[in-house]
């Protein structure tokens, strides 16, 4: 018995009986083609995919680090030109980052800020439901401008699905920041994703945007 089994651990393919059934040990040539194949396939799975790089909007006027894996291009939404940025998938609520410039074509003035900050709410109010703002944050952000963070939860249905269909939601958790530069303008900058039932969630968002920079 001690022979045939220091024959099976030692790669030879000489075959053995067993009451009557004729089995041969586990071919070494087959087992080591098995294991570089997946070494292989996951060099290129981390190979196709993006790396962290720096990226340009509005003319260079905004500046950010796409994280690795993400894509980001420019698009028309809405007769304005924003910024997104998101983790690919094909299905679920992405991990995003939108960028827009909302400076009004008369200027900002005095009441600009409490008004853009209430479309803001009434916007997420009717993208899903149970939307609850967690905390407002002001502080000064993406190059020292003045900016109020909104940060909010709400559960929504999963991206395509037909209304009335029995799905199961996904709960989000995501912020709105509204920035005002001294020279005038006016920014949105909206992150969210799917909640994760931890405290990182916010930590996560937080560590994606410090990389934004609004230079003008």
């Amino acid at each position: 018995m001690s022979g045939e089994v220091g024959g099976a651990l030692f790669g030879e393919t000489r075959p053995r009986d067993e009451g009557g059934i004729r089995s041969a040990p586990l071919d070494t040539g087959v087992f080591v083609a098995v294991l570089l194949l997946l070494a292989l396939g996951a060099s290129l799975g981390r190979h196709g995919q993006p790396e962290a790089r720096a990226a340009r909007a509005f003319d260079g006027a905004v500046r950010f680090t796409v994280p690795a894996g993400w894509a980001g291009h420019e698009e028309e939404h809405e007769g304005r030109t924003q910024y997104v940025a998101q983790l690919p998938g094909f299905d679920g609520v992405r991990p995003t980052v939108i960028i827009e410039n909302v400076t009004p074509e008369g200027g900002v003035d005095p009441l600009f800020a409490d008004l853009q900050l209430a479309r803001i709410h009434e916007a997420r109010e009717a993208e899903g439901v149970g939307y609850r703002v967690l905390h407002v944050d002001e502080r000064a952000s993406f190059g020292g401008h003045d900016a109020t963070w909104t940060w909010y939860a709400m559960v929504v249905d999963p991206p395509h699905a037909d209304p009335g269909a029995a799905v199961l939601p996904i709960v989000v958790v995501g912020v709105d920041v509204l920035v005002l530069t001294a020279e005038g303008e006016a920014w949105q900058v909206r992150a969210f994703e799917p909640a994760h039932d931890s405290a990182d969630d916010e930590d996560e968002l937080e560590r994606i945007l410090a990389t934004v920079r609004i230079v003008r």
